[in-house]
């Protein structure tokens, strides 16, 4: 993957570096087998209402080649705060994505490539060598960012009406995009126990529900469910096709 950017660069203001990144090790070892939430049924849309195509299932996972900024709030396991910036750039075609995490000193602390078959760790520190906390963040980015690696096997809508399209990812979970009927949107990835891992709500500040994937979302929260849950606000900043 030929001529990558810097990723994700993770500012760590005021914080124990080493403190920080045991917790979320604790968190992503957990998070999968302590989850709650059941997989909603879904109900088939009517004759009446019959759509043409599935091609809306897709528009909110990015199409082309894009590096995002976001401004992050970390909300950790204790209930303790950090204030970050992202930096992802996201490569569709090939189903890839690279990511780097420093501290404010500068510190690269992990930095890792993955493609559709293979995941290349640069460097990773004592601190961040857990495969747990590397599994979890990486599965982070990629459902943030990049369609389901699987087949859209339902389409219908839950128990409110809303809209939703099901995945079968290639890890044997599940992953539902729910189109709200307020035109915000939400990835809800399940286990394959059916139990909530991780919820992405996606915050327009336009409302275009005719093609959503033309216009990013201005706000983003990704939600860890489970003893160790936690939680990651994300603000657009800015965008630059790569």
């Amino acid at each position: 993957m030929p001529g990558l950017p810097s990723i994700l660069q993770l500012i760590l203001p005021g914080f124990k570096f080493r403190s920080f990144f045991l917790i979320l090790i604790i968190g992503f070892i957990f998070i999968s087998g302590c989850s709650t939430g059941e997989l909603p049924k879904l109900t088939p849309f009517q004759q009446e209402e019959e759509i043409q195509s599935d091609q809306f299932c897709f528009d909110f996972f990015v199409k082309n080649d894009v590096q995002f900024i976001h401004s992050l709030n970390i909300t950790l396991p204790t209930g303790e705060n950090i204030s970050v910036i992202g930096i992802t750039s996201v490569f569709p075609a090939s189903d890839s994505f690279e990511s780097l995490l420093m501290t404010i000193e500068g510190l690269v602390a992990f930095h890792a490539k993955q493609t559709r078959d293979k995941r290349t760790v640069l460097r990773s520190i004592q601190s961040f060598s857990s495969p747990g906390i590397i599994d979890g963040l990486m599965r982070d980015i990629r459902l943030i960012f990049l369609r389901p690696d699987g087949n859209l096997i339902e389409l219908g809508r839950d128990k409110s009406s809303d809209t939703v399209c099901r995945f079968q990812v290639n890890d044997k979970s599940l992953t539902d995009l729910v189109y709200s009927r307020d035109g915000d949107l939400k990835l809800i990835n399940y286990d394959k126990n059916g139990q909530i891992r991780r919820t992405v709500t996606a915050i327009y500040s336009q409302k275009d529900l005719g093609n959503p994937g033309l216009i990013y979302p201005t706000n983003m929260k990704l939600m860890g469910h489970g003893m160790f849950g936690y939680s990651i606000e994300m603000r657009l900043l800015q965008t630059n096709p790569i």
